[in-house]
């Protein structure tokens, strides 16, 4: 939601403190770099038979279970390290021991990736073959233009290709969009780069809790991804020129959406209206009115709520069209902005939950785990709380 979003202030302070764990290309040391999404992606580029799908599921079960293997040692280590740490604190020879782990595990990851893709190869036609160049660039935009980083960038490609255009019109964006893909993978080899070559240095920084170098690689990051954002605007505006104007709308849209995503995270009341209301028995005893209601307040909520989101996020990219190098590294111009309109979202929960409240009971509300709609504490009465035959005897 916007309160997440907001964590594009917090996310500063996050990187120059430094974290556990370092960057990872994927996201997350403990997540297989080559995920289902990222492999079909790849599927797709190489235009698999059914059959040759079906054997590739079964190279990416075992990549997996391999990478968890090792992911699983890394994490043992690290558990050890940190209690250790704790002890020894300025252990640089300790230090070393954690950057020489990470190596080695980075290395094994890539060499993992590197025999998955070879497996693959061996799956393919000549033709489809002389497509892996383009599976490549897909997996690459997979791990590392969305991906569970902190800021990350829509995917024009994979954007079109969910919309329900005519074969004219996607014959009309393909020229563009084979442009994008050779314009947007250069800025991740960059960032992979980055990332690979960094990681001693943030472990060691992180260790020694030297803010200042963080900062400057932080630095350095948002320049990649700021560059990497400028490449998504240039392209969505020529994709706009030429879809209709229903098509262009969307497509801006949801480029906005796959860039700032915090700011348009579901907050924790409209994620359990949502899952109540898809399951049958979600809300006990509810009747057809109740749950017409409900679902009447969650389309509403989820209304004004995007709208409000929507317009964070055009102060977001605004303010980073315009800042400069060095205002990156501050808090966002529009921070002010930003937290009125997080009050307004705050306040948007409150009118939900306060009108949900008179529709379903206390106890509806419970069973869905819906927080904060009582509105008073009940009476006690100890000398009524049993039934007098249920209450002990005295002993004589």
């Amino acid at each position: 939601m916007l309160r997440a979003g907001l964590a594009v202030l917090g996310v500063i302070c996050l990187l120059i403190a430094g974290c556990r764990a370092p960057r990872w290309v994927g996201g997350s040391p403990q997540s297989p770099q080559v995920n289902a999404e990222g492999w079909k992606r790849v599927g797709d580029a190489l235009a698999l038979t059914d059959e040759q799908r079906a054997t590739a599921g079964e190279l990416l079960r075992a990549y997996q279970a391999d990478y968890l293997r090792a992911a699983g040692q890394i994490e043992r280590f690290d558990r050890a390290f940190f209690d250790m740490a704790a002890a020894r604190p300025g252990d640089d020879a300790l230090v070393g021991r954690r950057v020489r782990a990470y190596e080695r595990f980075a290395a094994h990851a890539a060499g993992l990736q590197d025999r998955l893709m070879e497996d693959l190869r061996l799956l393919l036609t000549p033709e489809q073959a002389a497509r892996l160049p383009a599976a490549e660039r897909a997996l690459r935009r997979s791990q590392l233009l969305g991906g569970a980083y902190e800021e990350r960038s829509a995917d024009l490609i994979e954007l079109t290709a969910a919309m329900d255009l005519s074969a004219q019109e996607r014959a009309a964006i393909a020229p563009v969009l084979d442009e994008y893909e050779q314009a947007i993978d250069p800025l991740l080899i960059r960032k992979d780069a980055f990332i690979r070559g960094n990681l001693a240095a943030e472990i060691r920084a992180d260790a020694a809790d030297k803010g200042g170098g963080n900062a400057q690689r932080f630095k350095r990051w948002r320049l990649i991804v700021r560059e990497e954002r400028a490449v998504n605007r240039r392209f969505v505006a020529q994709l706009a020129e030429r879809l209709p104007e229903g098509f262009s709308a969307a497509l801006k849209r949801g480029a906005f959406r796959g860039t700032y995503r915090g700011v348009y995270e579901e907050p924790d009341i409209e994620k359990k209206i949502s899952a109540a209301l898809a399951d049958p028995a979600g809300i006990p005893g509810a009747t057809p009115e109740q749950r017409d209601a409900a679902a009447a307040l969650l389309g509403e909520f989820r209304r004004d709520r995007l709208a409000l989101a929507d317009r964070a996020a055009d102060l977001l990219d605004k303010w980073e069209r315009e800042a400069d190098d060095d205002a990156l590294m501050g808090e966002p111009g529009p921070a002010g902005e930003l937290k009125a309109l997080l009050a307004k979202v705050e306040a948007l929960e409150r009118q939900t939950l306060t009108r949900l409240a008179e529709r379903l009971s206390a106890e509806q509300l419970d069973a869905i785990g819906i927080r904060g709609h009582r509105r008073s504490l009940p009476e006690l009465d100890f000398d009524a709380a049993a039934p007098p035959e249920t209450r002990t005897k005295s002993i004589p």
